[in-house]
């Protein structure tokens, strides 16, 4: 019975002590010795970020303080959103893309009372890349010089180039950089083709070609000016004298389409030149308007402008005021000579007892671009009237008047020297 009661009293001893006894993560809290303890993640010693990637989460198990320290030497823009912390905590690694084609990696050190942990961090390669923009250039006869944009992940140098090339530098940086290539005239009556290879961890090659000198181009004026009524009978004509083919275009200032040029291209005649001529449409508005001839001599290995500007129109000009004669007592004859840029569609006179009388008395069939007006209007007698002539044009389909005169007409009433009692 003693060894019973003795053996029931070891099992429960044996239970209490297991009870007392903290698990892995607690690190043994329950008893009265704590078992401090840190695990970064499931106590791992890496971690790998792609080349594209540029945020990581990481997780710190522990039941007490602690702190990181990061040894980035070679990749500065390595970032942690905490330095130290307590307990359990998710922290976030951030970084830029790595545009490098060798990898990178930096060291975590975790600290906490008696415990020291470190966590290697790791970006991979990028692809190498080498791009330039654009990715040919076509230089004219006359030369010039042309900038282009080299984009690469490497350093890079030029391996070959036309000798007809002159370049601003020899190699460059990784990342963006410029590369401007010089061309002097061409002698030659030839076009030059040729390439320049930039080499770096890839390589690009640029087409690269100039056109013959052989084009000579002369235009007999910079500018011509054109009437607003436009037309074939108001066109205007410069000349072009070029040794060999050419062509035109034209732009518009406006966007519109009102002015036309032929012939529109042509071949070598000699020193006289070929005449182009400049018609446009009318213009009815109260502007001038623009437009550019450009004259091309081969595949653009000259080139010139000729400016064209279009008159604004005007309204129909009258000369005074109408002049008046009285026909009778009930009649007035009203007449005034005008001119006008366009050919006005409808004319006469407005009359009435007030100012600035709106009231139109046509003359039928009244058209043309200038002349004298003439109408016997009907009045009343013993009145003040206003007259004034109006004109409609197609200058905004406006209706132009004239100044305005005023006349009265002789009443029935018995006037100075009349014998108002005849017959007494």
């Amino acid at each position: 019975m003693r060894k019973l009661l003795s053996y029931a009293v070891t099992l429960l001893a044996g239970l209490f002590t297991v009870s007392c006894s903290g698990g892995p993560d607690d690190g043994g809290t329950g008893g009265a010795t704590t078992n401090t303890y840190l695990r970064i993640d499931n106590d791992v010693s890496s971690v790998t970020l792609s080349a594209g990637e540029k945020q990581k989460k990481i997780t710190v198990y522990s039941n007490t303080t602690w702190s990181i320290t990061l040894n980035n030497s070679n990749w500065s823009d390595l970032r942690i959103d905490h330095s130290s912390g307590s307990g359990n905590m998710e922290l976030w690694l951030n970084c830029d893309e790595n545009t490098k084609t060798t990898s990178r990696s930096a060291t975590l050190t975790f600290t906490a009372p008696g415990i020291s942990k470190q966590l290697q961090v790791i970006q991979e390669a990028g692809e190498a890349y080498l791009r330039v923009s654009p990715e040919s250039h076509d230089f004219i006869g006359d030369g010039g010089e042309y900038t282009f944009t080299i984009e690469s992940s490497s350093a890079w140098r030029i391996s070959r180039k036309p000798d007809w090339c002159t370049l601003d530098k020899e190699e460059g940086p990784s990342g963006s950089s410029k590369l401007t290539v010089i061309v002097g005239e061409n002698p030659s009556t030839s076009k030059l083709e040729g390439q320049i290879v930039v080499d770096g961890e890839k390589d690009f090659t640029i087409n690269v070609s100039q056109l013959g000198k052989n084009y000579s181009l002369t235009l007999g004026t910079d500018g011509v000016a054109v009437d607003a009524v436009g037309g074939e009978d108001n066109a205007k004509t410069f000349s072009v004298t070029c040794n060999g083919t050419w062509s035109t275009s034209i732009s518009h200032d406006d966007g519109g389409s009102w002015c036309s040029i032929t012939p529109t291209n042509g071949t070598a005649t000699g020193s006289e030149g070929t005449n182009v001529k400049v018609t446009c449409q009318p213009n009815y508005t109260l502007s001038p308007r623009y437009a550019t001839v450009k004259v091309v001599a081969g595949d653009n290995a000259k080139e010139g402008t000729v400016r064209v500007t279009q008159q604004a129109a005007t309204y129909p000009v009258f000369a005074g005021v109408p002049t008046c004669r009285e026909v009778s007592s009930t009649v007035q004859e009203v007449s005034v000579s005008f001119t006008s840029m366009y050919e006005v569609t409808e004319y006469g006179f407005c009359l009435g007892t007030e100012a600035n009388p709106t009231t139109r008395y046509k003359v039928e069939g009244g058209r043309g671009k200038s002349g004298t007006i003439t109408m016997q209007l009907t009045v009343e007698e013993g009145k003040t009237y206003h007259v004034r002539a109006y004109a409609v044009s197609p200058v905004g389909d406006k209706i132009n008047y004239s100044e305005e005169t005023t006349f009265e007409t002789k009443g029935n009433q018995p006037g100075k020297g009349d014998i108002v009692n005849p017959g007494i």
